[in-house]
């Protein structure tokens, strides 16, 4: 509940200064190549604003004309999960041969 109310008063907050200084946008805005997802994820919210990360977050494929209504977020939650957790990513190795322990992982986040 506090979240929603932090959210929604820095999104009035930045709807104010937009109208009357036209710099800040109301939205945390990523925009993420989709060949190269978590490393542009990553930084783009390394280089953010601290004051920014309570803003609503949307989210823009390079080169791709769509407006983010919760579908777009979606989809980036989705390949950014699939892509993190891939084997080859380095982010989960099996914790035992495969004979053992089919579905075990022990994931370590680097």
């Amino acid at each position: 509940m506090d979240c929603m109310l932090i959210m929604r008063n820095s999104l009035q907050d930045a709807y104010f200064h937009a109208l009357f200084e036209g710099i800040k946008s109301p939205y945390l805005v990523l925009d993420i190549r989709r060949d190269h997802i978590v490393r542009d994820a990553i930084v783009q919210v390394d280089l953010a604003d601290v004051s920014d990360m309570h803003k609503q977050l949307r989210i823009q494929f390079a080169g791709e004309e769509a407006v983010d209504e919760g579908g777009v977020q979606k989809e980036f939650f989705q390949l950014l999960m699939k892509s993190m957790f891939k084997e080859d990513y380095g982010r989960i190795i099996h914790a035992m041969p495969d004979a053992v322990l089919t579905s075990c992982y022990q994931v370590y986040l680097l």
